[in-house]
C-alpha cells in the first residue's frame, strides 16, 4: 500500500546489489538502473514491482514508459522480480533493456494486461470486459 519508488531509486543511487525478499513494492514512476546495478529477488511470483492502475505519467497518449530501465551498455543483472504493470496504464512497458552483452535479466516475469492475475484477483470483471468500474 505503500509508495516505494523514493526507497528504491534511494537504494540504487547508494548500492550496488540490491536483495528483495517476497513482497509486492508499489513503483509510481520508472525505475532507473546504474550501469553496474544487480537487483535479485527471492521469485518472480512472490516478489514483484507493482504499477498500481491510473498511475500518471503511464496514462494517456505519449510514448511507452517503462517499469524498469537497464542503461545502454551496462553490466546490469536482474533476476527473480516480476514486474506488473497492472490492467489498464496504456503506455506501461514492464522493461526497457539496453544493458551490454554482460548483462543479464534471468527468471523475470512480466505481468499485467488483459487476464493477469493481480493482487485482489484477476482483473476481468463479472462481464470479463476488464473494465475497472464493474457496474
Amino acid at each position: 500500500m505503500t509508495d516505494d519508488t523514493a526507497a528504491i531509486k534511494n537504494a540504487i543511487a547508494e548500492h550496488k546489489t540490491l536483495y528483495f525478499p517476497s513482497g509486492h513494492y508499489i513503483v509510481t514512476d520508472t525505475v532507473t538502473l546504474k550501469p553496474d546495478t544487480v537487483l535479485i529477488g527471492l521469485s518472480p511470483t512472490t516478489t514483484q514491482f507493482d504499477l498500481p492502475d491510473s498511475t500518471p505519467g503511464f496514462q494517456g497518449p505519449g510514448s511507452p514508459k517503462a517499469l524498469l530501465e537497464a542503461p545502454h551498455g551496462g553490466t546490469n543483472i536482474v533476476t527473480g522480480i516480476g514486474l506488473y504493470t497492472n490492467g489498464i496504464n496504456s503506455r506501461a512497458v514492464g522493461a526497457k533493456w539496453m544493458a551490454g552483452k554482460d548483462s543479464l535479466m534471468d527468471d523475470v516475469r512480466f505481468l499485467g494486461g488483459h487476464g493477469t492475475f493481480g493482487l485482489s484477483g484477476s482483473i476481468y470483471n463479472n462481464t470479463n470486459t476488464a473494465d475497472s468500474n464493474i457496474k
